[in-house]
């Protein structure tokens, strides 16, 4: 123990003496960590990469034939063929996965389904094997789900799970000898036995050796004793048990030792393989029972109609609600089918639930907040309905699974409410009430085969009414609507995955557990895969419908885009064709008058000169409409928009026009946004038009400031002189236009006459446009 180390050469003289190590304490250190210590901290080796080729199960095979460069198929053959092999498959499979091996996806849930199943048959066959011994029903049932429980710790830390499993094996042995069953001679399950072995020898593959030599202590110490002590176990076998447990774990350090030695590590960096395809059936199972859930691509929704109406109703407008808009002959017989005396018992209950549940009609101009209200009345309503559903269902299946399956009181209730009240879970997620109750219906069965009783047969001679119907009735009614609701929110695939184990684990399985008759197991899966295919049918329809309502809307979309598209090229053509040339007349007009007419007085000049600019900017306005128009994409560049800064040069054309404008524009504490900007500019140009064209010569006063984060644009003149006025302008739309510029920003505008006369124009608008 406390010799030195040899130098590289190997000679004497480089031989210095090694510190001593104390033994005792690394001992207690060893045994600290193997019985008590975090998993976290306890010094493990790095699993095995997985093979090369795809596994189908577990991937021994395709190990097999990695390393010994054969082929995977003629490996699988044999594992097959071989009766040997094809029995310690299990074992070895749950050699393999003693570690967190680094797998993901479809690997990962292959190894978490296969070692369920593992720890589901442990527990099962422990627990009868229990009873065999001599345990009480409950106890054999509660320590065979510990035992089996344990396994489902092996991905994570095969120390862990021998730590439970130890735990369980010495309680076991306490429970026999409480019980009296002392005389068996081998008191361990056999299940128990065939999967702590492999528990064993993962741990010694897995850690270092001075941890396995303490596991192998606390085995030996906390197992043996009770084995002789209690059940006086003959030496023989208490060294037959020793040498089995400490070659098991012998073999183990063995198989670390050479991975440590081959170099074989996580670390190695294998080449990408590509995705395996699904199997459908496989991983439709998977999808089914273990993966996470999906979000449901329907969720169940309370009916937007019938609506109860506010009129014409005598209790409640349940009946009316349910004629809907038909003849006075439909209503009538509505009101007599509740009315009638032998309905009553189940009439008023159904008329007091379609009152809660139909919604009332509500008045027009209802506050949003009592709307929410009152939806969130009939949601609660409708859980509550559920939850009694269910509630319903589980004391019903229990009555059942006491007086026809003959189980325990205490079981009977779990199970009740394992299989009963998910169906309120049905608005969240209809596959996980599934599960919850295909589950139970399966514990169902397994605790009827242990601990059940049957009914004597009603006719002598007959077939007992528990073998019949082995299945809580309640429970097979309810799970109809949960198979619809899962094959009509969830894919194909899970939908199959869902039928596939609801026929073989709840329906046929009773056919092994209980002798259920199989013509009665046949015609209730036929019912089972019916129920499936309806669901599954419905939600292709409601797809397809869905595709054909989206590429209606598309064609709408497309139809109406082009319709403004037309639109606006014909508006464009009229502009360019008609209004320009008109324009362009004028401003040529303009131009050419005080050449035609030489002896012109210099106002009159300068008016024709004004005319001709505001012919020209009307042009230039109108080339920008007009490629607006015809320019298709929603970001063209646009032209410079005149804004607050332009308001100026408006106010002096005006002026030049004939108009007596006055304007202020002072209060404003920042710079409004370009939107806002551009429509104060167009409103005070539409308002000193309309002033010039209804009120020439009147007074024109145009104020802009700001009020409370607000710029307000107020143009106000006075009434017009005597003298001659234009033409109405019938049609016009300036007063329409600039209400929709103003409310499309989420302003106010006030336009009318003043009581002494004149005209005002107000505009409230948001500085930011209200963004």
């Amino acid at each position: 123990m406390g010799g030195g180390t040899v130098p590289p050469d190997g000679g004497e003289d480089g031989r210095r003496s090694a510190p001593p190590v104390d033994t005792a304490r690394r001992a207690i250190r060893a045994l600290r960590a193997a019985a008590w210590a975090p998993t976290s901290e306890v010094a493990c080796l790095p699993a095995p990469d997985p093979p090369g080729t795809d596994p189908v199960l577990g991937g021994v095979c395709a190990g097999i034939a990695e390393r010994r460069g054969w082929r995977p198929g003629a490996v699988r053959l044999a594992t097959v063929l071989l009766v040997l092999p094809a029995l310690l498959y299990p074992v070895a499979w749950l050699v393999r996965t003693a570690g967190p091996a680094p797998a993901g996806g479809r690997g990962r849930a292959n190894r978490q389904l296969f070692l369920a199943v593992a720890a589901g048959v442990l527990a099962l066959f422990s627990a009868v094997q229990l009873i065999d011994f001599g345990l009480p029903e409950i106890r054999a049932l509660l320590a065979g789900l510990f035992l089996g429980s344990s396994l489902l710790t092996l991905p994570r830390s095969a120390l862990l799970t021998w730590r439970s499993m130890t735990v369980g094996v010495v309680a076991v042995l306490l429970l026999l000898w409480g019980a009296g069953a002392t005389g068996v001679d081998v008191p361990f399950p056999v299940a128990v036995i065939v999967a702590y072995l492999p528990v064993l020898y993962a741990v010694a593959a897995r850690h270092p050796r001075p941890v396995v030599v303490a596991v192998g202590a606390w085995t030996l110490v906390l197992v043996l004793p009770c084995y002789t002590l209690l059940f006086a176990a003959p030496p023989a076998a208490v060294v037959w048990t020793s040498a089995v447990l400490v070659g098991v774990l012998v073999a183990g350090d063995n198989m670390r030792v050479r991975r440590e030695e081959t170099g074989i590590s996580r670390g190695t960096v294998r080449a990408h393989r590509p995705p395996r395809a699904p199997v459908p059936l496989w991983d439709g199972v998977l999808d089914a029972v273990w993966r996470p859930l999906p979000r449901p691509e329907v969720t169940l929704r309370l009916p937007r109609g019938p609506v109860r109406p506010l009129e014409g109703r005598l209790v409640a407008g349940v009946c009316r609600a349910l004629a809907g808009g038909r003849s006075p002959r439909a209503l009538t017989a509505v009101r007599a089918l509740f009315a009638v005396p032998l309905w009553a018992v189940v009439g008023v209950p159904l008329y007091l639930l379609l009152w809660l549940l139909l919604p009332g009609e509500r008045p027009p101009g209802e506050d949003p907040e009592e709307r929410r209200d009152a939806v969130w009345a009939r949601r609660s309503a409708a859980w509550f309905l559920l939850f009694g559903l269910g509630a319903a269902t589980a004391s019903t299946a229990a009555v059942q699974a006491t007086g026809m399956l003959g189980l325990p009181v205490p079981v009977a209730v779990v199970s009740g409410l394992v299989t009963g009240m998910p169906i309120a879970l049905l608005p969240r997620s209809p596959l996980l009430a599934w599960r919850f109750m295909a589950g139970g219906l399966l514990a169902t069965l397994v605790a009827y085969a242990l601990v059940g009783t049957s009914l004597p047969p009603s006719v002598p001679g007959g077939m007992s009414p528990t073998v019949l119907w082995p299945w809580p009735i309640a429970v097979l009614l309810a799970l109809v609507p949960v198979l619809y609701l899962v094959a009509l929110a969830y894919p194909g695939r899970t939908t199959v995955g869902v039928g596939a184990v609801t026929v073989v684990a709840d329906i046929l399985s009773a056919c092994l557990f209980v002798a259920a008759p199989v013509a009665q197991a046949l015609w209730i899966s036929v019912a089972v895969v019916g129920v499936l295919a309806f669901g599954h049918n419905v939600r292709g329809r409601r797809a397809a419908q869905r595709d054909l309502a989206q590429e209606s809307a598309l064609r709408r979309r497309d139809r109406a885009r082009q319709a403004v598209l037309e639109e606006r090229s014909r508006i464009a053509r009229e502009l360019h064709d008609v209004v320009s040339h008109h324009m362009s007349m004028i401003a040529i007009q303009a131009e050419a008058a005080p050449y035609k007419y030489p002896d012109l007085s210099p106002a009159a000049a300068g008016t024709f000169h004004t005319i001709r600019d505001a012919a020209r900017e009307a042009l230039v306005e109108m080339r920008r409409v007009v490629g607006l128009l015809r320019e298709e994409a929603e970001d063209a560049e646009r032209a410079p928009q005149p804004g607050l800064s332009d308001i100026g040069d408006l106010v002096e054309g005006a002026r030049q026009a004939g108009v007596p404008v006055r304007a202020r524009v002072s209060g404003l504490s920042a710079e409004p946004s370009e939107t806002v900007g551009l429509s104060v500019y167009r409103i005070v140009q539409e308002s000193l038009s309309n002033a010039g064209r209804h009120a020439p010569g009147a007074p024109v006063r145009v104020t802009v400031e700001e009020d409370d984060g607000q710029i307000v644009v107020r143009v106000v003149n006075d009434a017009g002189g005597p003298g001659p006025r234009p033409a109405a302008d019938v049609g016009g739309h300036g007063l329409v236009g600039m209400r929709e510029r103003v409310a499309m920003l989420g302003g106010t505008l006030r336009a009318g006459p003043l009581p002494e006369g004149g005209f005002e124009v107000v505009a409230r608008l948001p500085m930011d446009g209200g963004e």
